[in-house]
């Protein structure tokens, strides 16, 4: 009896000793963010010959927004939002494997503006952009990308999970819904 006990008390050793700091920092998964960034490759270098659809949508800001949703066969791999303001459009670019969101492409582009000339839309400039692998219920930073804020994390997460039902249930997008 002492044995068996003993026997598991060192198995549950190994395994919370090996383990635990995995669990910990869900970051150290490098198996998981290989294969999410495996995918996301994948499906940058086919979008060509992925089937594409796009709608656009009122915001309620001054230039509206656009939607383009991509699949390969079936699936939803890939959905591009992108919200133009008056002077900025904000890209957000979702990754999916099976319905989950796997990664998360952000940039920000602002216009300059001159008063003799109003805004140039065609000389943009990079406000910033980042890359987030998708973990659980966060999303953790991709090289250089700053972190994100809780309430960031949650609206592009948000914005993600509303999107792909979106799009499964045939629905038009609500760009008013996006914008809170």
């Amino acid at each position: 009896m002492k044995e068996r006990i003993r026997r598991n008390l060192l198995k549950l050793f190994l395994v919370m000793g090996f383990a635990g700091p995995y669990a910990e920092n869900p970051r150290d998964t490098a198996p998981r963010f290989t294969e999410a960034t495996r995918i996301v490759n994948r499906i940058d270098r086919d979008l060509r010959t992925l089937k594409s659809s796009s709608q656009t949508f009122e915001t309620g800001t001054d230039r509206g927004g656009e939607v383009t949703i991509y699949r390969e066969d079936s699936s939803v791999v890939r959905i591009d939002l992108i919200v133009g303001l008056s002077n900025t459009d904000q890209s957000d670019i979702f990754y999916y494997s099976m319905g989950n969101l796997i990664f998360v492409r952000t940039k920000k582009v602002r216009y300059p503006y001159s008063e003799s000339k109003g805004f140039d839309f065609k000389n943009p400039e990079t406000a910033c952009q980042s890359q987030y692998y998708a973990v659980g219920h966060d999303l953790t930073p991709v090289g250089k990308s700053e972190k994100l804020n809780s309430a960031t994390v949650f609206s592009l997460i948000r914005d993600a999970k509303y999107l792909i039902r979106a799009v499964a249930n045939n629905q038009r997008i609500d760009g008013e819904r996006l914008m809170k």
